[in-house]
């Protein structure tokens, strides 16, 4: 059986998460097509992660992708992204990004870490995020 967190958690991460709107979501249909066969359109998700050994329990791992959620969370399944991840994920949470997506590239990079911050403002203590590790690993290369 999986590990679910208490429901006062649950009901903490997605009132935070609905605090925010996506800007460029409503207008989608209008740029969703690419000229040159790039995909125009991200989406952000969340992984729920439980480690017993961790201060907090449970946490989530924020990321954005021009996958769909479901597809990027198979390839963190693989190995493919943070260790973390892989080593404590136990579900997608759709409740905290479904009506955020999809969005614009530029949109999607701030959308991440607002979501990020609202959900430890709502004393969610076990946060992380894609993008801050990629930037991490930018600047040692």
């Amino acid at each position: 059986m999986r590990p679910e967190p208490p429901a006062e958690w649950t009901r903490a991460a997605v009132d935070a998460a609905r605090t925010l709107k996506a800007q460029t979501r409503w207008d989608a249909k209008e740029w969703l097509k690419s000229t040159n066969g790039r995909k125009t359109t991200r989406s952000i998700y969340a992984i729920l992660l439980h480690n017993p050994n961790h201060e907090d329990p449970f946490g989530v791992y924020v990321g954005h992708t021009h996958h769909r959620p479901f597809e990027r969370y198979a390839e963190h399944r693989k190995g493919e992204g943070f260790a973390d991840v892989q080593k404590f994920h136990v579900r997608l949470l759709p409740e905290l990004y479904q009506h955020l997506n999809p969005m614009k590239p530029a949109e999607a990079k701030e959308m991440e870490k607002a979501l990020c911050a609202a959900l430890r403002s709502a004393g969610i203590g076990w946060v992380t995020m894609g993008s801050k590790r990629r930037a991490s690993k930018e600047k040692k290369q």
